[in-house]
This record gives structure tokens, C-alpha cells and sequence, in this order.
């Protein structure tokens, strides 16, 4: 049977258990999904009106070792020790690298019960039904641009039907920055964000779809429109500011999203 040794909860690694062994686990097995569909009328075929996903658990089988009956039950306190954490992140290896997974212990079945040995099947709610990668992949970067506005083509991957990058922008210079206002957005779609303010030089604007959040300077700001997120393919990402002048630089990543 394989053996798994770099399952993290919480970024404490299942191996660092002794007597602990990760046998088996299923974080490919795809969410629940509800399917929304409306009869049209007068007519022999139907609509679907919507489409999300409604539960994901990930089963992870541990076997449990030791040389005595109280020793593998020790074994057992020490895990569950280390799974306790509600909305944690659960890293797993899966496909061609690792994933993790927002997740609560939920409960566990005993599999096999033999004295000084145990194996379990641990069960993970997850509350958000996607996967990611748990590195950061790059889609733009922008340096010292001084134009007032700047549209860039993106590839995007991924399975799930929205992905969710990180806008990151440092404002270098400018002038004419009182009550003016920056917008990014996606064109295909139509989502923009408008952040009105006074900039000064040294202002850091993040805009992150995954938290659906907007702060400058690490404070939440107030914002209207849609924060934008992609689908995958190609896409278009665009930048506007209404300044003088100005000197900027940006980001933009994501951590790719699976089903």
C-alpha cells in the first residue's frame, strides 16, 4: 500500500507522529453538485438556472503503531492532538504536485482494530468545496508604469469555473492624487473595483478575490463594483487611474483552483 509523507493540518505534518502512517487518501473525489433546473413551458425541455457545489469531504486512512495496546492509544491522543483547529488549511499531495484544502475534523471509523495496531479513516469537512495550489503562480507584472491607463492579455488555469488572483500595486509617484481613483477590472465580464481616496507615494493597494477584500496599506477601504475573477483561458486584465501623473507597479497571482 502507499505511503504518504507530506499531509499538513494546520502546518503540522502527520509525520511528525511517531508511529503514525498516512495509507490512503481521496482529496480527487470531486464536490457534490446541486443542479437548479426549470421546466420552460409549453415545451418538452428544461432550463438550468443555476450551478454550485454543496459539500466536499476528503477521507484520510492513518495506521497507528506501537509496542503495546497504551502505546498506540498514545498514538492516537497525539493525533488528534494536532487536528482540532476549525477551517484549517489540510495540505495533501495530489496530481502532479500538493493541493490544500480548507477543513474541519469531522469524526473517524475504526478499519482495522488489532491490539497495537490501528487503522483509521479520518474524515474532513470542507468548508470551501475547491482545492488550491499551494504555491502562488505569476500572471502579470508591471513595473514603473506611467501611462493613466494599461490593459495586459493573462492565461489562465485551473478547473474550477472562476479563479481568484491577487491584485498587488505600489504606487511610486504622483501627483493630483487627492480624491482620485484607481480601477482594475476584467473586461470580458465586466467586474471592476473603483477605490476613490487620496494616494501619496508609497501607497500599497491589494485587492484579493479568493478573501474578497480591498486594503490599502493593510487597512480594509471602502470600494464600489465587483472585484473581478477569471475564468480559465485567456483572459484581459486592465488598469485606470484618474492622477496627473503617476509612476505604479503591479501584480497580479493566483493560486490555481480545482474542482
Amino acid at each position: 500500500m502507499q505511503i504518504y509523507n507530506d499531509v499538513l493540518f494546520d502546518s503540522v505534518a502527520f509525520s511528525s507522529i511517531t508511529g503514525l502512517t498516512v495509507l490512503s487518501i481521496n482529496p480527487y473525489l470531486p464536490a457534490k453538485r446541486d443542479v437548479t433546473i426549470a421546466e420552460i413551458a409549453r415545451t418538452d425541455t428544461s432550463k438550468v438556472n443555476s450551478t454550485f457545489y454543496t459539500s466536499k469531504q476528503i477521507s484520510i486512512r492513518v495506521g497507528l503503531s506501537g509496542r503495546t495496546r497504551r502505546d498506540v492509544e498514545q498514538v492516537l491522543d497525539n493525533l488528534l492532538s494536532i487536528i482540532q483547529g476549525e477551517e484549517k488549511w489540510l495540505i495533501v499531495p495530489q496530481s502532479s504536485g500538493t493541493r490544500k484544502y480548507l477543513t474541519t475534523y469531522k469524526d473517524y471509523d475504526v478499519v482495522v482494530d488489532g491490539g497495537s495496531y490501528i487503522e483509521l479513516s479520518l474524515q474532513f469537512e470542507c468548508s470551501d468545496r475547491f482545492g488550491y495550489d499551494v504555491d502562488a503562480t505569476p500572471l502579470l507584472t508591471v513595473t514603473s508604469y506611467t501611462s493613466a491607463t494599461k490593459s495586459d492579455q493573462i492565461g489562465i488555469a485551473g478547473s474550477a469555473q472562476w479563479q481568484a488572483p491577487r491584485f498587488s500595486l505600489t504606487i511610486n509617484a504622483v501627483t493630483g492624487g487627492t480624491a482620485k481613483t484607481i480601477s482594475y477590472g476584467n473586461t470580458a465580464v465586466g467586474q471592476q473595483v473603483d477605490i476613490t481616496r487620496d494616494w501619496v507615494a508609497g501607497d500599497t493597494l491589494v485587492v484579493d478575490a479568493y478573501d474578497h477584500s480591498v486594503k490599502v496599506n493593510g487597512n480594509d477601504v471602502d470600494f464600489s463594483g465587483a472585484i473581478p475573477e477569471w475564468s480559465p483561458g485567456v483572459g484581459n486584465v486592465y488598469y485606470q487611474d484618474d492622477f496627473t501623473t503617476r509612476t505604479v507597479s503591479y501584480s497580479l497571482t493566483y493560486r490555481k483552483r480545482w474542482v
